[in-house]
C-alpha cells in the first residue's frame, strides 16, 4: 500500500514492505524466517479470495449442496481445534487453484459442462477433510465429479451416482470416514494413503537424507492440481509411482548432500508441497511448470535421472517463490506489452516472463555451478555445459530487464540490482573451454532460429532481394 512506484529516495524507510525479503529472494538466501513472510502473505491472500467466493456464491447457484455456512462452520470448528492444520490445508496448492478458478466462474455467465455448484462444492469436500483430520463428527453432502469424490489431502472415493442426484454424503464418525450414494458405499481405510476397494489414497511420500525430511504429495487425483484448470484424475500405476518415488529419493539425497540450502527451502513452510506428474511433450524435452495460483505445487514430466529431478525441483521452487513475492508487492508497472527474446523459450515473452525466467534459471545456473564441485567423468562435462549456458543466458535476460527500467517499479529495480549482483561473479568462474564454446554455439543457434521465425524484414528489403533473385544478381549488401 502507498506510493510504491517511484519514491524520491532509495531508502524505502517510509514504506511498509520488508525490502530485506526482496534481497533475500533475489540472492537465493531466503530461509525459514523469510518464508514466514511469504507463507503468511499467501495465507492472507487466500482468506481474501475465500471471502470473495463466499460473497459471490448466491444461494440459487449452490444447487443440491447445503448452504455455505455449513462447510464454513465445520472449517471454523476445525480451526478452533487445530489452527495449524487448517492453515496448512488452506495453503495446500489445490486450494489456490480452486479459489482462482471458482472466482472466475462466479464472475462469468459462460456455460460449462460442469455446473458451478460442483466447483463451489470443493469447499464442502475441503471442510469434510478438515473435519476428519480434526476429529469432528459430521454428515455433509458433497459433489460427485468425474465419477468420484475428492477429499483434499486424503484421497478419492470412486462412486456411482444417479444422473438426477450427482452428489454423495460424506459421513465422519468415531474416527472413520464413509462416502456413499444410493448405489455405492466407500469406506476410507484407516491408512488413507493406501488403496482399497473403490478408494484411491493420496500418495504422500516422505523422503529422508542426513536428517533432512521432506514430505511431498505425488498428486494424480485432485481436480485442481494443475495450473491449467480442472482435470480428471489420472492415476499412476503402482510401478510408475514407485519409479517416481525412487528417483525422488535419489534426487533428495543429491540435494541434501550438495545443495543443503535449496533442500531446506524445498522442505520448508513455503517450499514445495505437491508434485503433479505429466507426460513429456516430446522426447528429450522434459516438461515442468508452476502457476501463480497453485502456489507450492510443481507440475513435471517423469525425470529421467536424479540430477534432472533435482534441478527441476529447484527451478520450480524459484518460480513459486517469485510468484509469492509478486502477489505481495508489484515488481512491474502495469501496461507491459513487450515481446522479447529469451533463451529458454521459443515464443516472444513479456517483461513478467523475462523476470520469471531470469529468477528460475539463476537457480538452475547456481545449481550446476555448485554441482561442478562433485561431478566427475562424462557427467561433469554435461554439468559444465549447463553451467556455462545458463549463467550467460541469465545475465543476458537480466540485461534486457535492466534496459527497460520504466517497466519495473522501484521495488522491481531494487530486486533486479540484487539479482544481477549475485549473477555477475559467475561469469568469471573458470569453466572448461569446450563447455564455454558449446554453450555459445547453442545460444547463438537458438537466437538465430528465434529471430528467423519471429522477425520480419522491411518490405523494401524484401522487394530488393526478390528483384535481385529474379535478375540472378548477387544478394544486395543492404539485406545484411
Amino acid at each position: 500500500p502507498g506510493e510504491h512506484d517511484r519514491p524520491a529516495d532509495r531508502t524505502f524507510e517510509h514504506l511498509t514492505f520488508p525490502v530485506e525479503l526482496l534481497e533475500e529472494v533475489a540472492t537465493g538466501r531466503w530461509d525459514e524466517t523469510s518464508a514466514l513472510d511469504l507463507r503468511d502473505g499467501e495465507l492472507a491472500r487466500r482468506y481474501a479470495l475465500l471471502r470473495g467466493v463466499l460473497d459471490r456464491a448466491r444461494p440459487e447457484i449452490i444447487g443440491p449442496l447445503p448452504a455455505l455456512n455449513e462447510p464454513l462452520g465445520l472449517l471454523q470448528e476445525a480451526q478452533q481445534r487445530n489452527p495449524g492444520l487448517v492453515k496448512q490445508m488452506l495453503l495446500h496448492p489445490t486450494v489456490g487453484g480452486w479459489l482462482g478458478h471458482t472466482l472466475r466462474r462466479l464472475g462469468s455467465e459462460q456455460s460449462s459442462q460442469t455446473p458451478r455448484w460442483v466447483d463451489i462444492g470443493y469447499f464442502h469436500t475441503l471442510a469434510a477433510a478438515a473435519a476428519f483430520r480434526s476429529g469432528i463428527e459430521c454428515n455433509i453432502r458433497v459433489p460427485v465429479r468425474d465419477g468420484g469424490v475428492m477429499l483434499p489431502t486424503l484421497g478419492r472415493a470412486r462412486v456411482a451416482h444417479q444422473e438426477d442426484q450427482p452428489f454423495a454424503n460424506a459421513r465422519i464418525a468415531q474416527g472413520s470416514l464413509q462416502v456413499s450414494t444410493d448405489k455405492t458405499t466407500v469406506d476410507m481405510p484407516s491408512q488413507f494413503t493406501t488403496d482399497a476397494q473403490n478408494w484411491e489414497g493420496a500418495r504422500w511420500v516422505t523422503l529422508e537424507a542426513d536428517g533432512f525430511e521432506w514430505t511431498v504429495l505425488l498428486d494424480d487425483l485432485d481436480p485442481f492440481r494443475s495450473s491449467q484448470g480442472p482435470l480428471p484424475p489420472k492415476r499412476l500405476d503402482t510401478a510408475t509411482a514407485q519409479r517416481w518415488e525412487a528417483t525422488f529419493a535419489r534426487a533428495w539425497a543429491l540435494l541434501v548432500g550438495g545443495h543443503p540450502e535449496q533442500a531446506r527451502q524445498i522442505m520448508g513452510s513455503s517450499g514445495l508441497l505437491t508434485v503433479v506428474p505429466w507426460e513429456a511433450k516430446k522426447r528429450f524435452a522434459p516438461f515442468s511448470s508452476s502457476g501463480s495460483e497453485n502456489l507450492g505445487g510443481a507440475e513435471m514430466s517423469e525425470p529421467y535421472d536424479e540430477t534432472q529431478a533435482a534441478v527441476t525441483l529447484v527451478h520450480e521452487l524459484g518460480h513459486t517463490t517469485l510468484n509469492k513475492l509478486m502477489n505481495l508487492i508489484p515488481l512491474q508497472n502495469p501496461g507491459d506489452d513487450s515481446r522479447l527474446y529469451v533463451a529458454w523459450r521459443d515464443d516472444p515473452r513479456p517483461i513478467t516472463g523475462v523476470l520469471h525466467g531470469v529468477v528460475a534459471f539463476s537457480v538452475v545456473a547456481n545449481f550446476y555451478l555448485q554441482q561442478l564441485q562433485v561431478a566427475t567423468g562424462r557427467a561433469r562435462d554435461l554439468v559444465a555445459l549447463e553451467a556455462a549456458l545458463w549463467r550467460q543466458q541469465v545475465w543476458n535476460g537480466a540485461q534486457i530487464l535492466q534496459a527497460r527500467p520504466d517497466e519495473l517499479t522501484t521495488y522491481g529495480q531494487f530486486f533486479l540490482e540484487k539479482l544481477m549482483a549475485r549473477v555477475e561473479p559467475w561469469l568469471s568462474v573458470e569453466l572448461p573451454p569446450q563447455a564455454v564454446s558449446r554453450a555459445r554455439i547453442i545460444g547463438a543457434n537458438h537466437k538465430a532460429h528465434w529471430y528467423g521465425h519471429h522477425l520480419s524484414p522491411a518490405q523494401d528489403l524484401i522487394d530488393e532481394a526478390a528483384a535481385a533473385w529474379a535478375a540472378q544478381d548477387e544478394v544486395p549488401a543492404s539485406i545484411f
